[in-house]
C-alpha cells in the first residue's frame, strides 16, 4: 500500500524538482542580465568620458603645432620683460663688477656711508655722527663670502632709497633697517643687530619661486609733505618699490623743539625669482 503511494508521489517530485530548477534558472539569467545592462552602461559612460577628453585634446598637426609654438614664443618674450624690469641692475652697468672678497665689500660700504652723509648734508637732513646707513656690522669687517651678492644688493637698494629720501628733506634720519640676509638657522651675531629688521610676511608681495624681494624699514621725521614727495619720487624711480606700510606719530603741540612728525614705512623692491628657464 505504502510503496504505491511512494510510486505516485514519485512524478510530481520529479516535475517540482524541474520546475524548481527552471525557476533558479531564470533567476540566475535575470540577475546576469541585470548585470549585463549596468556594465553596459558603466561602458557607455566611459565612452562618452573618452570622447570629452578627446575632444579637449588638440590633434597634433602643423597648425596646432604652429599654434603652441607661438605660445611658448610669447612666454618667453613676456619672461625676458620682467626679468628686465624686476632685476637689480647689474653691478658692471654701474661702476664696475661686484666686490669679491669681504675686504673688497668693506671699502665699497665706506664709500657708500660716505656719499649718503655728504648727500644728507648737501639737503640739510641731520643723520647721526659716523651714520652707518644700516651697515653697522660691517663698520670693521666685510660680509662673509656667501652673502657677498645681497649685501652689494642691498647697498645699491639702500643708496637709492636714501636718495629719494634726502631730495624730499625730512629734517632727520631716525633708522634704516634691512632683512638678514644670513640664511636662516644660521648664528647671529650680536653686533649690528640694531641693522635689521623682520618683516610680517603677510605684508610682502613675495611668493616662493615666483617673486622675491628686499624690504626696509625707514624712519625719518619731517612734514607729510615731505612723505608725500617721497613716495612720489619712488612711484616714478625706473626701479619698481613698493610702500607696503606707513606708520605715523604727529609732533606734539607742545614740543619746544619743533620736531616734525615720526614716520616709519615699510618700503619692499620685488624682483623675478630666479627660476627654471623657459628655453629648451
Amino acid at each position: 500500500m505504502k510503496s504505491d503511494q511512494v510510486r505516485r508521489l514519485i512524478p510530481g517530485l520529479l516535475i517540482a524538482t524541474v520546475v524548481a530548477g527552471f525557476g533558479v534558472e531564470l533567476w540566475l539569467l535575470q540577475v546576469a542580465r541585470q548585470q549585463a545592462q549596468r556594465s553596459l552602461l558603466r561602458l557607455k559612460g566611459k565612452q562618452q568620458e573618452q570622447a570629452v577628453l578627446a575632444g579637449q585634446i588638440p590633434a597634433v598637426n602643423a597648425e596646432n603645432v604652429r599654434i603652441l609654438a607661438g605660445e611658448i614664443q610669447a612666454a618667453r618674450a613676456m619672461l625676458v620683460s620682467l626679468q628686465a624690469e624686476f632685476a637689480i641692475a647689474p653691478e658692471e652697468a654701474k661702476s664696475g663688477p661686484g666686490p669679491e672678497r669681504p675686504v673688497e665689500s668693506y671699502f665699497s660700504l665706506q664709500d657708500t656711508w660716505q656719499k649718503l652723509a655728504r648727500e644728507a648734508a648737501a639737503a640739510g637732513v641731520k643723520v647721526g655722527a659716523g651714520e652707518t646707513f644700516g651697515f653697522s656690522r660691517h663698520a670693521k669687517e666685510g660680509p662673509a663670502v656667501a652673502l657677498l651678492p645681497t649685501v652689494r644688493r642691498q647697498q645699491i637698494l639702500t643708496e637709492e632709497l636714501l636718495g629719494a629720501l634726502f631730495a624730499a628733506q625730512p629734517e632727520k634720519l631716525l633708522a634704516i633697517r634691512r632683512e638678514d640676509p644670513a640664511a636662516a638657522g644660521a648664528p647671529r651675531a650680536t653686533e649690528g643687530a640694531g641693522d635689521f629688521h623682520v618683516p610680517a610676511p603677510g605684508l610682502l608681495v613675495r611668493q616662493a619661486g615666483m617673486i622675491d624681494s628686499d624690504s626696509f624699514r625707514l624712519e625719518f621725521s619731517g612734514t607729510t609733505s615731505v612723505l608725500r614727495e617721497f613716495m612720489r619720487a619712488l612711484a616714478v624711480a625706473p626701479r619698481p618699490a613698493l610702500v607696503r606700510s606707513v606708520e605715523l606719530e604727529p609732533a606734539q603741540a607742545d614740543q619746544a623743539s619743533g620736531a616734525g612728525s615720526r614716520f616709519s614705512l615699510l618700503v619692499e623692491f620685488p624682483r623675478v625669482a630666479s627660476g627654471p628657464s623657459l628655453e629648451r
